[in-house]
C-alpha cells in the first residue's frame, strides 16, 4: 500500500508515507436519526453519507537513509512528516491511497487527530485520523 500527502491545488508538494504497517481503516458515519413512536416503535429516518475517515499507526524514521524496508521515493527524515502534518492541522491536503496500481482512497483531508512520540532510536511513533474535507467547500463556515 503507498499513501501520498500532496497540497490541496496538488502543486508539486507531495510526500510518500515512507512506512505503512497494516491496518489502514477507512470508516464512514451515516446520518440516520431514529425516533420512537407510540405504535411501531423505533423507526429509522435514513440520512445522507457523512464524512470518511481514514486512520493508521506506524513510524517516521528520523535520518534513517539506510532503512531498506521504506518506500521508495519518501523522506529521509520523519521530522519534515511531523512538521507537515501539525501545519495542516487546520488546512486541508489531498490523501492519495493506491494498492496493486488501484486507487483506494482520492480526497482533500484535514488531520482530526495526530499522536506521536519518540522511540530509543529517535524515531516517531505515530497514530494519524484523518478527515475527508468535501472538495466543493461545504466544510467551512
Amino acid at each position: 500500500m503507498r499513501i501520498i500527502f500532496a497540497d490541496k491545488d496538488d502543486s508539486m508538494l507531495s510526500m510518500i508515507v515512507p512506512v505503512v504497517q497494516p491496518p489502514v481503516k477507512f470508516s464512514q458515519q451515516n446520518q440516520h436519526e431514529t425516533f420512537k413512536t407510540i405504535k411501531w416503535g423505533d423507526i429509522v429516518l435514513t440520512g445522507d453519507k457523512g464524512l470518511r475517515s481514514v486512520e493508521w499507526s506506524s513510524f517516521f524514521p528520523v535520518n534513517k537513509p539506510f532503512y531498506t524496508f521504506v518506500e521508495y521515493g519518501s523522506l529521509s527524515n520523519g521530522e519534515e512528516y511531523k512538521t507537515f502534518l501539525e501545519e495542516h492541522a487546520e488546512v486541508p491536503f489531498r490523501l492519495i491511497i493506491t494498492e496493486n496500481f488501484k486507487t483506494k482512497f482520492n480526497s482533500l483531508v484535514v488531520v482530526d487527530s495526530f499522536e506521536y512520540e519518540y522511540d530509543k532510536v529517535g524515531d516517531i511513533n505515530y497514530t494519524l485520523k484523518l478527515m475527508e474535507f468535501p472538495e466543493n467547500g461545504t466544510g467551512t463556515i
